[in-house]
């Protein structure tokens, strides 16, 4: 198994058993990529459309949702969505193929993005939040929060501090919850049951 493929096994294995249980209550039913697509079309969904996960929400109608899963060894949260910005190589970027994505019309792209900070020995959720991918593009776009520092192998992100994204009034799901709950409730793709996070209504039951 090549290391590429052994991280994202280990995310996926973490984000269904450590992360899913705590901040996804109220969303319904994840089914990660990997377990019900062939594997060549797996690697499409990933690559082409950045999609980890399939969600059949509380509603009965299902979305795809991306997530990223970090084991920093400060065993800390830095309580940001982070997406990379520039390759090694100059391809497309996971910002840029989102950003054309959300512009085209009919285009599979994921509805959701769910970053999380769990403990290094892979027991503990230490924080995680689950916001709406279109409102973290869109605060790239606007410049909120800041450039990374380039990694070793040239690739280099974008953090955007979920802070920020609730300051703009965009509606997160946060564990552990930081703040009083922001959402609109005339929300239709955000479920009624917002705990455990700070504001999260999304996919309500008909």
């Amino acid at each position: 198994m090549t290391d590429v493929v052994g991280q994202i096994k280990k995310s996926s294995e973490d984000f269904i058993n450590v992360v899913w249980p705590v901040v996804g209550k109220g969303f319904g039913r994840p089914i990660p990529v990997e377990t019900v697509t062939a594997n060549s079309f797996a690697k499409e969904l990933d690559v082409r459309a950045g999609i980890d996960v399939w969600l059949v929400g509380v509603d009965g109608h299902m979305r795809g949702l991306a997530s990223r899963v970090q084991w920093p060894r400060q065993e800390r949260s830095f309580d940001t969505f982070t997406i990379r910005m520039r390759t090694r190589l100059g391809n497309p970027t996971e910002y840029h193929k989102r950003r054309a994505e959300i512009a085209a019309t009919g285009t599979i792209t994921p509805h959701y993005f769910c970053q999380a900070y769990v403990s290094t020995d892979r027991q503990r959720l230490i924080a995680a939040a689950l916001g709406r991918m279109r409102d973290v593009i869109a605060a790239v776009e606007c410049g909120v929060g800041r450039m990374l520092p380039p990694n070793s192998d040239g690739t280099q992100g974008w953090a955007v501090p979920w802070s920020a994204l609730q300051d703009q009034g965009c509606q997160l799901a946060i564990w552990p919850p930081r703040q009083a709950d922001l959402f609109d409730a005339t929300s239709n793709d955000w479920p009624e049951v917002a705990q455990p996070g700070s504001g999260l209504p999304d996919e309500r039951a008909a």
